[in-house]
C-alpha cells in the first residue's frame, strides 16, 4: 500500500513540476514576444500591444519583476509618443503606479525608484501648476535614491533628472545641474537629452559657444536606437534653440 501510495505521490510531483515548466516556457515565449513589439520604440500601436500583454502575464503572475520592469518603460514610451494629454496622463499614471508596486516588493533594487520617477515626472509635466509645485522634492527623492542604489541604470537617466530639477526650479543650484548633466553624458554621449538641457543651461548663463557645442552635437550626431524617443521628443527644442543661439552669436559679431 505503502508503495502505491509513493507511486502516486512521484506521479503528481512530475505531473506538477512539468506544469510549473510549460508555465515557465510560457512566460520566456510572451517576453521575448513583448521585447519584439517594443523593439520599435516609435511605434504606439505596437508598444500598446506590448504592454497589453505584460498587463496580461501580471495579472496571473504579479511578481515578475521583469515584466514589471518592461511595462514601466514601455508606459514611459507610449505616454512621451502620445499625441493625447489625457491618454498620456493615463498611461504614466499606470506606468507610476506598476513602479509603486516595484518598490514596495523590492526597495533594495533601483527599478521601482527610478520608473515612479520617470512616469510620475511625466505625468505631473501634463498636470496643473499647483500639481507641479509640490511634485519636484518626490521626483527628486525617488531620483536621488535611484543613484544611491545604482548611479548606472537606465544609462543615468537619475543624473538627468535631478540636474533638470535644479535647473528649472526657483532657487536651483545651476553647478549642481551642470555637475550631473555632464556625468549623465559621460555614461551615455550618445543620448540627446543631457546636450540639449547642458545646452539650454549654458544659453541661460550666457555661454553661447559652449551652448552651440552642446546643441550641433546632438544634431550632428548619429541617432542611436536605444534613445529613438528621446531624440524625437528633443528634435523641436533643439532645432528652437540652435536659432536662438546662432542668433545671439550673430549679434555679438
Amino acid at each position: 500500500m505503502s508503495r502505491i501510495l509513493l507511486a502516486c505521490f512521484s506521479t503528481l510531483l512530475l505531473a506538477a513540476v512539468g506544469v510549473a515548466q510549460d508555465e515557465a516556457d510560457v512566460a520566456r515565449l510572451q517576453l521575448r514576444e513583448v521585447d519584439k513589439l517594443a523593439s520599435n520604440p516609435s511605434d504606439v500601436q505596437k508598444l500598446s500591444h506590448a504592454l497589453d500583454l505584460c498587463r496580461r502575464m501580471l495579472k496571473k503572475n504579479p511578481e515578475q519583476l521583469d515584466v514589471q520592469v518592461r511595462a514601466c518603460r514601455i508606459c514611459w514610451q507610449i505616454g512621451v509618443l502620445l499625441e493625447s494629454e489625457d491618454k498620456a496622463m493615463e498611461t504614466f499614471e499606470i506606468g507610476f503606479k506598476l513602479a509603486e508596486k516595484i518598490k514596495q516588493r523590492h526597495p533594495e533594487k533601483p527599478d521601482g525608484w527610478y520608473w515612479y520617477a520617470v512616469n510620475y515626472g511625466q505625468y505631473i509635466d501634463h498636470s496643473s501648476i499647483f500639481a507641479k509645485i509640490g511634485a519636484a522634492g518626490k521626483i527628486m527623492g525617488h531620483a536621488k535614491k535611484t543613484l544611491e542604489l545604482d548611479p548606472r541604470y537606465d544609462s543615468g537617466g537619475a543624473y538627468l533628472m535631478v540636474g533638470r530639477i535644479n535647473q528649472i526650479i526657483p532657487g536651483g543650484d545651476d553647478r549642481l545641474a551642470e555637475n550631473y548633466f555632464l556625468k549623465a553624458i559621460h555614461i551615455a554621449p550618445t543620448r540627446s537629452t543631457g546636450h540639449l538641457y547642458l545646452g539650454e543651461l549654458y544659453y541661460d548663463q550666457k555661454k553661447y559657444k559652449e551652448a552651440y557645442r552642446e546643441i550641433r552635437t546632438v544634431l550632428d550626431s548619429p541617432p542611436d536606437p536605444k534613445f529613438s524617443v528621446e531624440r524625437k521628443r528633443d528634435a523641436v527644442r533643439t532645432a528652437e534653440l540652435l536659432e536662438e543661439i546662432e542668433s545671439e552669436l550673430r549679434n555679438r559679431r
